[in-house]
C-alpha cells in the first residue's frame, strides 16, 4: 500500500511449479500494479519475501515466470535453472537465501 492505495503484491506457497512438486517454498504472485512499475516495488516485494524466508529457515526459494520475464529475473540475481515448463512453457529460477 501507498498512501492508501494498492500498488503490489507477492506470496509464497510451498508448491507452485506443477511439473516440479518438490521444489519450493515459491515465490508466487508478484504484481506490481502498472501505474506503479518502474519504482523498485517488486525488487522490495520479493526481497522482503526472500528474508522471510531465511528468517523460518529455508535455504532457497524458486519461482517460475513466463519466457517475456526472464531477463526481469535474471537481471536480479536470480538463476535460470529448467525452462519449457508446464502448459506455459514456463521458465524456473532459483535464488539461495542468506543464512539467519
Amino acid at each position: 500500500m501507498r498512501a492508501g492505495r494498492f500498488v503490489g503484491t507477492v506470496t509464497s506457497i510451498m508448491d507452485d511449479i506443477g511439473a516440479r512438486p518438490d521444489w519450493g517454498p515459491c515465490l508466487a504472485a508478484l504484481w506490481v500494479e502498472p501505474d506503479a512499475r518502474g519504482q523498485g516495488i517488486g525488487a522490495a516485494l520479493a526481497e522482503a519475501l526472500m528474508a522471510r524466508l531465511a528468517g523460518l529457515g529455508f535455504e532457497r526459494v524458486y519461482l517460475s515466470a513466463k519466457p517475456h520475464m526472464r531477463d526481469y529475473y535474471l537481471l536480479r540475481g536470480w538463476t535460470m535453472i529448467d525452462s519449457d515448463i508446464d502448459k506455459d512453457r514456463q521458465d524456473v529460477f532459483l535464488r539461495l537465501l542468506p543464512r539467519q
